[in-house]
């Protein structure tokens, strides 16, 4: 709807813009170069006027004064909320408020309580489909601890494929022709082959799927909330005709790099998925470059139905990390125990169990997609709190969290170095100079501080310890980057400063040195 407005007051069209009533405006050269409304798009009727004695052209500034209106799309809007250590403190001291009710209230959390309802429901469908699930009758005595074991080695064998999956070697063994494994869809271990490599770290690839799918768009179908067999090896293989589909990956989704290579005509492939996406031509049979990739990926499957043999990180990817080398060997170790050291495999229901198992672990998952994005991050800080004895087990906060209460910033650093007696025997012109390094955020000089190198070394011995111990607790938190937060650079010119040193004196009279003096800096 259009609406026409003769007004001399802007304070009208500000306040029903704020309530979104006006959706197009149009405005006269005045009421726009006056009001202060901002637009998505300003669009102008003709780009010449009157201007009283005669018709002309629009001059430039009163071009940029009515189009600059307009900001076009819509900004992401970023909340500013951050947990930090000390607020946290201060709301576990006040029993009417909960944290997770200060953090359901901010901004960032949005985007995520406006879908509570649906995921609400989501969690009641799941929660009755468990019910109806048969019950788990674990004849050995050791389904649950398989149960976890197993649980172990997945988190292990995540942990470690996110360091090779990330690795240089390993993207470039991703190459188009490169035979991989993915999860897609409801479906485990789909054998794929790679047929493009983007600049963003994504593959497109040609993955095995059944022939009624063959046509549905599947970019990015990996779902990984959908339960999977515990430690199966099997090759996916569909029943019935086989087909094929058009998938993009993340490293992330592929679940393993295999030794095989399909030779593959990329181009054609995905030119002809893309053609047979369009309406005309979806009843067409797959060109002869597709049909060629996907026989002989069901070839290896039927040779190998137990699985390819995976490139190994160090002697196919010469990946030299010793943490990873040890990781694998546990992995290998957990693997080969399983059988040996559980007899809930060997029991004839196990299969049914295992299902079942899988689903219970899937059934909290839309109650915590519904929970407080901030809700983990918050759970690791309170445990970083509690391994410094700030707070006890049950959170109340002790004589070290009620001192961080007291500051506002970098609050367990200095709170550490008051506990660890730094600060008694300092001066307080050096305590100055110390703590300068927690506000000053200047740009880093190569030539560093000249003293207190002592007490620097014992800040940064402290500072380093917390952020070990922030990094083992979970939390994304980098050592090294969480130490470069303190810069000491400024640490010498606070000391002089606290000893009372004169410096404007000295600043007046460099500035009258010059030849040409101005009483401003500024000169005319």
């Amino acid at each position: 709807m259009f609406y026409k407005i003769h007004i001399l007051d802007v304070k009208i069209p500000h306040g029903i813009e704020f309530r979104q009533t006006i959706r197009v405006l149009f405005a006269t050269e005045t009421f726009a170069m006056g009001v202060n409304m901002p637009a998505r798009l300003v669009i102008f009727d003709s780009i010449r006027k009157h201007d009283g004695k005669e018709l002309r052209d629009l001059l430039p500034s009163e071009y940029i004064q009515m189009a600059g209106r307009a900001v076009g799309a819509d900004l992401m809007s970023l909340s500013q909320f951050r947990l930090t250590y000390s607020m946290i403190l201060n709301l576990m001291r006040v029993e009417q408020i909960r944290v997770e009710d200060m953090m359901k209230h901010s901004f960032s959390e949005y985007n995520t309580q406006k879908d509570v309802q649906r995921h609400q429901v989501e969690l009641k469908e799941v929660t009755e489909k468990l019910a109806a699930l048969p019950m788990v009758l674990d004849y050995s005595g050791d389904l649950g601890a398989y149960y976890e074991r197993v649980r172990s080695i997945r988190a292990l064998s995540r942990r470690s494929s996110r360091t090779v999956m990330s690795h240089p070697q390993t993207l470039k063994a991703l190459c188009p022709g490169r035979v991989v494994l993915t999860d897609i869809s409801d479906h485990h271990n789909v054998l794929a082959v790679v047929l493009q490599t983007g600049r963003d770290r994504t593959y497109t690839v040609l993955a095995v799927c059944s022939q009624g799918a063959s046509t549905d768009q599947a970019s990015d179908q990996c779902d990984t909330s959908t339960p999977r067999p515990l430690l199966a090896n099997q090759l996916y293989l569909p029943d019935g005709a086989c087909g094929h589909c058009i998938v993009t990956l993340t490293a992330s989704h592929i679940t393993s790099v295999t030794t095989s290579t399909v030779k593959v005509n990329s181009d054609k492939i995905i030119n002809d998925y893309n053609k047979r996406q369009q309406p005309r031509f979806r009843d067409d049979p797959p060109g002869q470059s597709a049909s060629v990739a996907t026989q002989e990926l069901v070839r290896l499957i039927e040779s190998h139905p137990d699985g390819l043999p995976e490139l190994d990180p160090m002697r196919d990817l010469h990946i030299q990390d010793m943490d990873l080398v040890e990781q694998f060997q546990r992995i290998n170790f957990l693997r080969s125990s399983l059988l040996s050291a559980y007899k809930c495999v060997h029991d004839p229901n196990f299969i049914e169990n295992e299902a079942v198992g899988s689903e219970e672990e899937r059934a909290p998952l839309p109650a915590l997609r519904a929970s407080l994005q901030l809700l983990p991050e918050f759970q690791l800080r309170v445990k970083v709190l509690r391994e410094l004895s700030y707070v006890d087990e049950v959170g109340t906060v002790q004589l070290k969290g009620r001192v961080a209460c007291e500051i506002s910033g970098h609050e367990l650093i200095i709170t550490e170095l008051i506990f660890h007696n730094m600060l008694t025997p300092l001066h307080p012109t050096e305590i100055a100079a110390v703590l300068s390094s927690v506000v000053f955020q200047g740009r880093r000089y190569d030539k560093g501080p000249k003293g207190k190198s002592l007490v620097k070394e014992k800040f940064l011995e402290i500072a380093t310890k917390i952020g070990e111990l922030q990094h083992d607790c979970g939390l994304d938190i980098q050592v090294e980057d969480y130490v470069d937060e303190f810069n000491f650079d400024l640490m010498d010119i606070v000391f002089e400063w606290a000893r009372g040193v004169k410096k404007a004196e000295e600043a007046s009279t460099l500035i009258k040195r010059d030849i040409v003096f101005a009483a401003s800096l500024y000169v005319q």
